[in-house]
């Protein structure tokens, strides 16, 4: 008797519009493809990364009819939903004998939404392993959809809504299939960095973000939605990942928040720097840091660390965003950092509901008071389901309801011509701008930005410049050069290579 393979393709779209892209790894696409190939005999799992937005039905095909999948799954973000609708339309127009399957945050809070404006066959809410694993075996062998945990799918023009899936103890899960990647020429990968991440969740309520929502649903199920691996896991699935990547010198754990349980954090600290004993890069929130959390940090090898600033305007920040974290705060924890010779990364955001030009213009200043070393700013989105986003529909202050497959690209908020021009500008520039700022005596530091930031320079001066270094993103050759040029105003984080090398050659 010949045992049928089962044929799963993962498709990732992963669109970015900087020339130097060179792809992402996707933990939770890594997760479900090791899981499957644990529990699942005679399958074969192909990835599929989707990273030009102008992909066409004709290769798409061609990928299809070389595999021949029993299965396609995806994997969604807002902004990149649209993608999965194209594609999925592509799938049912080739044959409907393919089971197209989408999980991801987007689909686990809006998962009714997800199946009515698309031609997906199922989405997985919550946690992704369990629910592919069950509609494998079931699809292939019987060509019928189960009904378990997570699983949402049409049945005679009704919704079958399946509650959610959950994987409780992650210590359950094998490591990630790294190989499904080409890890070493990912962006990361390819500059040495090694990027792992050891929890689920995150318990804060800020109203730009999804989380509460997901929190609600993991709530609504009686279950919790931060969960950690253990320490052991975590070591072992370090050491496994620094054992087939010899060449990675640098880790980073992608975390929304490393040390948020100081007792596993501290255990970890321990034991990494005992048996790992690398650099590494974690985020960590501000009203989080203290002496004892830094001095750990430094005891076990963190180089640096990424925190939330989000707006530098206090009201902004506490009072539309709900972050709750003063500007001592902040100053008291980058201090921390810095002090320790820690390199601090900020996450930044503009473009926010009501944000005037001061406040915006605050978010600069604080960036260059905390002398913090980089900065990364992005556009607010206002996502289904968060707070701000119902505000943003109450006020009218929305344009559309598009969704954006690079969100640092456009705002859809109703803002004055020169206050568009303002938000673009800043999340090109923020870094450099801020550098000049602090350079700058005090007295000229406020006239050059209000010089630079003023109504006629953001109705003609500045519309100039964002078209103009939107092409130069757009130029590998161009890019490469600014990049090399803007390493002498603001420094590299730190990697200690050298401290490693014997470790290297070694393996």
């Amino acid at each position: 008797m010949v045992i049928k393979g089962k044929k799963v393709l993962l498709v990732f779209p992963d669109i970015s519009e900087r020339s130097w892209h060179k792809g992402y790894f996707h933990y939770g696409l890594a997760h479900i493809s090791s899981y499957l190939k644990e529990k699942i005999k005679n399958i074969e799992i192909s990835l599929l990364s989707v990273r030009d937005k102008n992909y066409n039905q004709t290769d798409f095909v061609n990928e299809i009819k070389k595999f021949q999948p029993d299965i396609i799954g995806f994997t969604s973000t807002t902004h990149s939903f649209p993608i999965v609708q194209k594609i999925s339309k592509w799938v049912k127009n080739l044959s409907n004998d393919i089971l197209t399957v989408c999980g991801g945050i987007h689909v686990t809070i809006n998962p009714q939404e997800a199946l009515l404006s698309s031609e997906l066959d199922v989405v997985i809410c919550g946690d992704g392993e369990y629910p592919m694993e069950a509609i494998v075996n079931e699809w292939v062998d019987y060509g019928t959809i189960p009904d378990k945990n997570g699983i949402w799918y049409r049945k005679e023009n009704c919704i079958v809504n399946n509650s959610l899936a959950k994987v409780d103890n992650l210590d359950l899960l094998p490591d990630p299939d790294w190989e499904l990647f080409d890890y070493m020429n990912l962006d990361d990968g390819s500059q040495g960095i090694g990027g792992l991440m050891l929890s689920r969740g995150c318990p804060y309520q800020c109203t730009y973000c999804c989380n509460h929502k997901i929190a609600n649903i993991y709530r609504e199920n009686n279950t919790s939605y931060v969960r950690f691996k253990s320490v052991g896991k975590s070591i072992s699935e370090i050491k496994n990942f620094i054992k087939k990547f010899p060449k990675i010198h640098t880790l980073y754990f992608d975390d929304d928040i490393l040390p948020l349980n100081k007792s596993w954090f501290f255990d970890f600290a321990a034991r990494y720097k005992k048996e790992i004993n690398m650099p590494y890069w974690c985020n960590v929130r501000p009203n989080l840091v203290n002496e004892e959390i830094v001095e750990a940090f430094v005891d076990s090898g963190c180089v640096r660390a990424g925190i939330g600033i989000e707006s530098g305007n206090e009201n902004i920040r506490n009072k539309v965003l709900k972050r709750n974290i003063s500007e001592q705060s902040l100053i008291n924890a980058v201090s921390l950092l810095k002090k320790k010779n820690i390199y601090v990364y900020t996450y930044n955001m503009v473009g926010i509901p009501t944000e005037t030009r001061e406040e915006l213009l605050d978010t600069i200043r604080l960036n260059s008071r905390l002398n913090v070393d980089k900065m990364q700013c992005s556009i607010f989105y206002p996502y289904k389901h968060t707070a701000l986003h119902d505000f943003v529909l109450k006020e009218g202050l929305s344009i559309s309801e598009g969704s954006l497959i690079e969100y640092t690209q456009k705002s859809i908020l109703k803002f004055s011509f020169a206050q568009i021009n303002r938000i673009y500008f800043t999340v090109l520039t923020i870094e450099l701008v801020s550098k000049i700022y602090k350079a700058l005596p005090r007295f000229a530091s406020e006239v050059f930005l209000r010089i630079l930031y003023s109504a006629p320079s953001s109705v003609f001066f500045l519309p100039i410049a964002n078209i103009l270094m939107r092409k130069i993103l757009a130029s590998k050759k161009l890019a490469s050069k600014i990049r090399k040029m803007l390493r002498l105003i603001i420094p590299p984080p730190p990697t200690v290579i050298a401290k490693h090398i014997g470790r290297i050659k070694e393996t």
